[in-house]
């Protein structure tokens, strides 16, 4: 399949049925058949107000599908990519007990079992196989839940999409989930050009033993739906019956689930909403059966299908939490996703770097990218946004004399998060930042001539008193017009979100709309972040990647003592974006034992970093963290003792390297080897073992 415009806007279809199918289906994951029924009736809807959980959450569904997939750019793309690369990213992207996984215990959960059977020097594949951990763990659903990112860069390409799903499957699990998972990502590949179920199901089949239980079920579901084609209720009985979870043992087998993702598809039809409705009605593992099914069907019959029956899109409004040790993206959308998608399925392809498109662009119709009115603001204003013109409209009229509308979207985690709900902690550093430039393409028209339209960001500190930040009026034109707005410099804060300002100084019978055409910012930033306050709000703190073990923050002094307890996994504390470039940081540490630490720049992951250590041998050196190995630039002299406040000053400039300790140069050198994924990233500090004292950093863009 050619990579165009068709396939951008299937691959798009087929994120937001992911995302859709996980949001329906999480607030009764896990529930049976007859207690969803008993309290919802058949599942037509989202009904999370109904139990009090919210709509948009982090879910290992959806962060594990696509964060997995930057494996590929942080191996570089390289020929022999293997599950040993993938798990190499696992270690990387993955905090315990925080993100991405259900830290359900070794041999519980399969996943965690896994990570630590990685961590612990396995390698995969050996770190999912059923030699290593058993049929029972091995053979759980997890593998089919992560898969479809794979399919979606491997468009009508079924061999590669079954080869590189067995790949990302082996990292974790075996047997028959592996099946499951290179099955599903073959319907999902040739989704892309063949809408015919059976002819998917068949080449789906061709992928994997003819002996196996995942084929078993799938001809028992065929065989059901064949002969009684109208009534999933039965054939779901018959499925209890032969395949129920009593069947097998573990805590979330794939062969029941799998078999009703089949039976969902076949009698939902050519309907994104019936199939949608059967797959959550019918129970167990809820979200992550709705999200196959979601994507398979957002790419098999486009993105039209997905308001056929019921308005499944514009509460989610594109939303995704993609909380991981990388850093920036736990605020992200469904368009960006596809963006990100569609360059990695073109540099894998056709070896071909695309350009960077802004982040917000409204391509998809209907597309919103997280923008909402204000709803705090919204008076007699009659607003609404829509996208039918590949822009965010905003329409309105009578505009209430000195009350403004507002339109805007999240650059951090939200005010009303649950930032520690279930096992999926919403971690990670703002998007957007203080004295970084603001660009926007905007256009529009009102029926009076003293509109004030600008910019503006919702801020807030680590107490989370908010204060909202304008840039200069101006005016709009009928014509999309460029303008832009370089952010001041604003210490111990972070920004929420972004958005445009509209109001009126008189009142009256007016109307007006305004369209946002494209929204991106780009620049280093400059800013001190402190420990300033105590306690820290939970938002605040999750802004930073914590793999330490223990954070006190002590009454009266403006100090974190940080505490890593194992000296075989080093702790960070990292900050920033992966796109920041030249900058030089300060940031001042106290070490209480004689244990390696130090600062931490150009932050990429877990295990690709540049850090500058004092070590126990009375030497400072520049380390290349690469995946496990540590490259040492440079190593010079230096004395060094605890309970003494180090002042680091660095600067990283290109290649170039120089460090100052207490307003002393100790350390200058060039990097002649840096790869090119390590020429930008976050800042932070790294500690081997024991309590480090940290105060607050600063960063300049050079």
């Amino acid at each position: 399949m050619k990579l165009d415009d068709t396939y951008y806007e299937k691959l798009y279809a087929g994120i937001l049925g992911k995302i859709i199918g996980v949001y329906a289906g999480r607030p009764f994951e896990g529930w049976v058949n007859e207690h969803i029924v008993d309290q919802f009736g058949e599942i037509n809807r989202y009904v999370n107000e109904q139990v009090n959980h919210p709509l948009i959450v982090s879910d290992d569904d959806i962060t594990g599908t696509f964060m997995f997939t930057h494996a590929l750019e942080d191996h570089e793309y390289r020929s022999d990519f293997s599950s040993r690369h993938l798990g190499q990213s696992w270690l990387d992207n993955l905090i315990e007990g925080k993100t991405i996984l259900w830290w359900g215990g070794y041999g519980q959960s399969t996943e965690h079992t896994a990570w630590l059977n990685l961590r612990n020097g396995f390698e995969a594949p050996h770190s999912g196989s059923i030699e290593t951990n058993g049929k029972t763990v091995a053979e759980q659903i997890g593998a089919q839940i992560f898969i479809d990112g794979w399919a979606l860069i491997n468009p009508a390409m079924p061999d590669k999409a079954a080869q590189i799903a067995t790949e990302a499957a082996k990292v974790s699990h075996d047997g028959e989930a592996v099946y499951a998972a290179v099955l599903l990502a073959v319907m999902e590949s040739q989704a892309f050009i063949e809408t015919d179920l059976h002819a998917l199901i068949d080449l789906g089949l061709s992928y994997i033993p003819k002996e196996s239980k995942i084929a078993e079920v799938i001809n028992a579901v065929r065989g059901w739906h064949e002969e009684n084609p109208r009534d999933w209720n039965w054939a779901f009985s018959q499925l209890k019956t032969h395949y129920g979870y009593d069947k097998f043992d573990g805590t979330c087998h794939v062969i029941p689930n799998h078999g009703l993702i089949i039976l969902s598809l076949l009698y939902g039809g050519e309907s994104f909403h019936e199939s949608m409705k059967i797959v959550n009605t019918l129970g167990w593992d809820t979200d992550c059966n709705a999200a196959n099914v979601g994507c398979l069907n957002g790419i098999r019959l486009g993105l039209a299908a997905l308001d056929d029956g019921f308005d499944w899109r514009t509460p989610v409004a594109d939303r995704i939490l993609l909380p991981s040790a990388n850093i920036q993206d736990h605020i992200f959308d469904a368009v960006q996703e596809a963006d990100k998608l569609y360059a990695i399925a073109h540099q894998l392809h056709y070896n071909e770097r695309l350009p960077k498109r802004p982040r917000f662009h409204f391509t998809p119709k209907g597309s919103l990218q997280g923008f909402a009115i204000n709803p705090n603001l919204n008076y007699n204003q009659n607003a609404r946004l829509s996208n039918y013109e590949q822009a965010l409209r905003l329409d309105f009229s009578h505009l209430v004399c000195g009350v403004p509308l507002q339109v805007s979207t999240a650059t951090h985690t939200p005010l009303d998060s649950k930032v520690n709900e279930s096992s999926y902690h919403i971690v990670g550093s703002p998007t957007l930042y203080p004295s970084q430039t603001i660009e926007a393409s905007v256009s529009g028209a009102t029926d009076y001539d003293h509109a004030s339209v600008s910019f503006y960001v919702e801020t807030y500190d680590s107490q989370m008193n908010v204060e909202r930040i304008f840039s200069e009026p101006f005016t709009l034109s009928a014509q999309p017009q460029t303008h832009q707005w370089t952010l001041p410099k604003l210490d111990n804060v972070m920004i929420a979100t972004v958005g445009l300002q509209i109001s009126n100084p008189h009142s009256g019978n007016d109307a007006g709309y305004i369209k946002l055409h494209s929204l991106d910012w780009q620049g280093t930033p400059s800013q001190t972040i402190g420990i300033d306050s105590n306690p820290i709000h939970e938002i605040w703190e999750s802004s930073f990647i914590n793999t330490m073990d223990t954070c006190i923050k002590f009454d009266n002094q403006d100090i974190y003592r940080l505490v890593n307890n194992d000296a075989s996994h080093p702790g960070l504390y990292i900050y920033g974006s992966k796109d920041w470039h030249d900058y030089s940081l300060s940031i001042a540490l106290k070490p209480q034992i004689k244990q390696a630490f130090g600062p931490i720049v150009r932050y990429q992951g877990l295990e690709r970093y540049y850090r500058v250590e004092l070590n126990t041998d009375d030497q400072i050196s520049l380390i290349r963290r690469e995946f496990g190995k540590d490259v040492v630039i440079a190593i010079e002299p230096f004395q060094w003792q605890p309970h003494k406040r180090y002042h680091f000053d660095i600067s990283v400039n290109g290649n170039l390297f120089a460090c100052s300790i207490n307003g002393k140069q100790v350390l200058t050198s060039i990097d002649e080897t840096m790869p090119e994924t390590y020429q930008s990233g976050g800042v932070g500090f790294y500690n081997q073992l024991g309590p480090v004292h940290f105060t607050d950093m600063t960063v300049v863009a050079l």
